[in-house]
């Protein structure tokens, strides 16, 4: 007689009797093994089903990692060893904190604890646990103190301590945006100071580590006055000046300076108080502090006149008046006659060599007659 093992669940065995007492497998749907030729009549026919009943975790039931950290756990000493269905399964209790895939791994995800459990699947009363902690990293705000900022400004605020994180997994926010508001985020934020009070400036990274700092904004000493260091000035067309604002006292907190000009087709003002003149006129520029406080100063662009070497007439060549007469080219001499007599004979040149003057002012009279001789262009400035 042949005896036979069952290896399967579900199959269909079609059994004859032959004289010579053979058990014949007549269809084998799953799985049978013949595994001797002649059996006794007092043994069994089919082999039972072996479950697994122990097994043992390693780490002592215990894992401590870090975000993002990974360790994998093994299952040791299987009893009993020819157990049909040795597979385990993996649970974690907490997935937000720590998962565990099929293999075992598992994978810190966020500050925090998780249980992972380990069972078989062909025996699920059986199973062991292990606690796993996951701590954050030490995150911080680089500031050596709570800022104390006025209304207005903006402060930039560093994170520390989390050199390996994106800008896209870190989140900033205040506890109150009337007071201070966040303008941007990542690695660096900038904030601004929005109104009086406190707020509480808080980083969160995407894997739960968070540090915060206080904020205190004042209400800013305004300025009780402004001056300027000058009055008047003198630039010509195409030149620039740059004007200084002296605004309040040691006290004063608020020193924003708004700068204007009265037409800006005859001299510009930019925000620092750097002037450029444009054309000939007159114009006022003003510096104003946020309450109002003002100083001006006037700034006059004189009429110029380029005469190339040649014979000019006053009053025709150029407007009779008081003039500054310079060169930008190569030295020459200035002649002029007024009613056939010579009153002016200068040499004048980019700079001082012997006689040789950079400028020379003089009053030109309708009719006077100037002679520009040798310099390639001399330049009337009006005084």
């Amino acid at each position: 007689m042949k005896k036979v093992k069952w290896l399967g669940v579900a199959f269909a065995i079609l059994v004859s009797l032959i004289a010579t007492n053979t058990v014949q497998a007549a269809q084998e749907v799953n799985s049978v093994q013949v595994i001797d030729d002649e059996v006794g009549d007092d043994e069994s026919l089919v082999e039972p089903w072996v479950k697994p009943t122990f097994f043992q975790l390693q780490y002592d039931y215990t894992l401590d990692l870090k975000v993002r950290e990974q360790e994998k756990l093994y299952v040791t000493d299987i009893k009993p060893e020819n157990a049909n269905d040795q597979s385990i399964r993996w649970e974690s209790s907490n997935d937000d904190v720590a998962t565990v895939d099929m293999n075992g791994l598992v994978k810190a995800i966020m500050p925090g604890k998780a249980t992972i459990k380990a069972s078989f699947n062909d025996n699920p009363s059986v199973f062991r646990t292990a606690e796993v902690t996951v701590s954050g990293r030490k995150v911080s705000i680089d500031e050596r103190e709570d800022p104390v900022l006025n209304i207005g400004d903006i402060k930039d605020l560093v994170l520390a301590g989390a050199d390996d994180v994106k800008d896209s997994e870190i989140i900033w926010t205040s506890s109150n945006n009337k007071v201070v508001s966040i303008i941007y985020g990542g690695h660096t934020a900038a904030v601004k100071a929005v109104g009086k009070g406190t707020a509480t400036i808080t980083v969160r990274l995407s894997t739960g580590e968070e540090a915060s700092i206080k904020v205190t904004v004042k209400a800013p000493v305004l300025a009780k006055t402004i001056k300027l260091n000058k009055s008047t000035a003198t630039v010509r067309k195409g030149n620039k000046i740059k004007l200084k604002a002296t605004v309040g006292d040691k006290n004063t907190t608020d020193k924003t300076v708004r700068w204007s000009s009265s037409n800006k087709k005859i001299a510009t003002v930019d925000s620092k108080g750097t002037v450029t003149a444009k054309a000939k006129g007159t114009v006022t520029i003003t510096a104003k502090t946020t309450n109002n406080k003002v100083a001006k100063v006037k700034i006059r662009v004189p009429y110029e006149k380029t005469l190339k070497a040649g014979d000019w007439t006053a009053g025709k060549s150029i407007p009779a008046g008081r003039y500054e007469i310079t060169t930008t080219s190569n030295s020459g001499n200035l002649r002029i006659y007024r009613k056939g007599k010579r009153i002016v004979n200068v040499k004048i040149g980019t700079s001082t060599k012997g006689s040789t003057v950079k400028s020379y002012t003089t009053t030109l009279k309708a009719g006077d007659k100037i002679k520009v001789l040798s310099m390639q262009k001399a330049v009337f400035i009006k005084k």
